[in-house]
């Protein structure tokens, strides 16, 4: 797809790394064969297991967050940043990683990158053209590998380059924990007016479910509040998407674990 509206999470739960097989590429933007063969070189789960077992990092939400960026608009690009950020918060994360891919994706990973930190959350924006998220403002950048593959190096063999993939993901974890230059942050201060984290947009959250995976409450809850006030203070790029699903899913309550 071009200019995607809507984000989903996808379950990884039990899962040392991706397999190719479970995963499937709709984007435009770029050459997405060496994903395909590997999705790790995309979303770097194998290394971020690692991680986790080594401690450097408590523990994984067991989902990732994924959306198609090409072609997409700044204004679009903000407005799911935020809702992701709401997501985020709702969940429990401090600490993200978002990859990107071709231009016009990367412009909108920055952009999403940017709002996330807005709402407190430090991102490290992973992509090969590190000048576009620079350009935008993102305060932790590293740069991956290939536009088409940020975490991959089909190059060598594979099991170099997992080895290889984990130094880069520690490098990753590594601009995490570095605080970025006050200019930075005053300047992203001076964009909270205009972010759409907020308290009601976060409860909004809790009585709704987060893109399929959980839902806080109860079905006899959810009745009585009835749909448009459980849709209140959500951004509005994705009420009318929550709406379909969410009477229809409370039945088949599926809790996030």
């Amino acid at each position: 797809p071009v200019a995607a509206d809507k984000f989903r999470l996808y379950r990884f739960k039990g899962k040392k790394r991706l397999s190719p097989e479970d995963y499937e590429v709709s984007h435009q933007g770029y050459y997405n064969k060496f994903v395909l063969e590997d999705p790790n070189r995309l979303v770097p789960l194998d290394a971020a297991r690692t991680a986790e077992a080594d401690g450097r990092i408590g523990a994984l939400l067991e989902a990732f967050y994924s959306t198609a960026g090409v072609m997409q608009s700044v204004e679009k690009s903000r407005e799911m940043g935020q809702g992701i950020a709401c997501s985020l918060r709702h969940n429990g994360v401090d600490g993200v990683i978002l990859t990107s891919t071709c231009g016009t994706s990367t412009r909108c990973g920055a952009y999403m990158a940017c709002e996330i930190e807005i709402a407190g959350i430090p991102v490290v924006h992973v992509t090969n053209l590190t000048q576009i998220s620079e350009g935008v403002g993102c305060s932790r950048i590293l740069k991956g590998s290939n536009i088409s593959h940020v975490f991959g190096n089909p190059d060598i063999p594979p099991e170099q380059e997992a080895e290889w993939r984990k130094r880069l993901f520690d490098r990753a974890l590594a601009l995490l924990e570095e605080v970025p230059a006050l200019s930075s942050i005053e300047e992203r201060m001076l964009k909270m007016e205009s972010a759409a984290v907020n308290e009601k947009s976060l409860e909004a959250y809790r009585l709704t479910h987060i893109d399929g995976l959980d839902f806080i409450g109860n079905a006899e809850n959810a009745e009585q509040a009835g749909v448009a006030e459980m849709l209140k203070g959500l951004p509005e790029p994705f009420k009318e998407d929550y709406s379909a699903h969410i009477l229809s899913e409370l039945a088949e309550r599926n809790d996030f674990e």
